[in-house]
């Protein structure tokens, strides 16, 4: 049985919504769920982060953003898009779980932990959904959130079903992290890059929720058993 499917089951029985990566788009997908979750302020960390934004300001999302990019052309990219966005603010640093420099493809670049830095960036009480584009680094990124990786309302990880990357997260892991450690719960998977000669799926993005969100809290799987019941 292809992994994927497999990765869709998993998740489809805790009344998960898998995105097959046609028809609407992830921004306003994505969006949605930010809406209905009460999302307010968006950490994005990774190479996609300037369309990321891009489409979920499209979508209607108009809450904070905060972009973390330390290589200087795009982040010279998002500082340009975001230059007439007032709630949109770009940071110069690489995200890990120490303080000091890395190479980053060939650039010398700061790095920094998201906990040192995590007042500066975030109001109190707000709500926060961690959106990581980081091949190989998700596990850093998180453990350099420290006690504040708890607090996030939702997070979106890449995983991997195969060895792609040194340190990368698999699937397996990425749910016992987020699902058993935090207490959050998977609400979509997007399926990522694949093997052009068999098919197989070889990474995925997937998004996680804290429970209860702000709206209906009835997930599309108890909805449709509920409407059922009543039939």
């Amino acid at each position: 049985m292809p992994l994927l499917h497999l990765a869709r089951r998993a998740v489809q029985r805790l009344g998960a919504f898998v995105a097959d990566g046609r028809g609407e788009s992830r921004g306003r997908q994505l969006a949605r769920l930010l809406d209905t979750f009460g999302v307010d302020t968006v950490i994005g960390v990774g190479a996609h982060c300037c369309g990321d934004v891009t489409a979920l300001r499209r979508a209607g999302y108009r809450g904070r953003i905060v972009s973390f990019e330390p290589l200087t052309g795009p982040r010279t990219e998002l500082r340009r898009r975001s230059a007439s966005d007032p709630d949109w603010i770009v940071l110069p640093y690489a995200l890990g779980d120490r303080t000091g420099t890395v190479v980053v493809h060939g650039q010398t670049a700061e790095i920094r932990r998201l906990d040192d830095l995590w007042e500066q960036v975030v109001a109190p009480g707000a709500r926060v959904f961690l959106t990581m584009d980081v091949p190989g680094h998700e596990g850093h990124v998180l453990r350099g959130a420290g006690r504040y990786a708890a607090e996030c309302v939702g997070i979106r990880t890449g995983a991997s079903f195969a060895p792609l990357h040194e340190d990368g997260l698999p699937f397996a892991e990425a749910l016992a992290l987020l699902q058993a450690g935090l207490g959050l719960t998977p609400v979509s998977v997007v399926p990522g890059s694949s093997d052009p000669h068999t098919g197989r799926t070889l990474r995925c993005d997937v998004v996680f929720f804290r429970e209860e969100p702000t709206g209906d809290s009835r997930s599309p799987v108890a909805t449709a058993q509920q409407a059922g019941d009543h039939g």
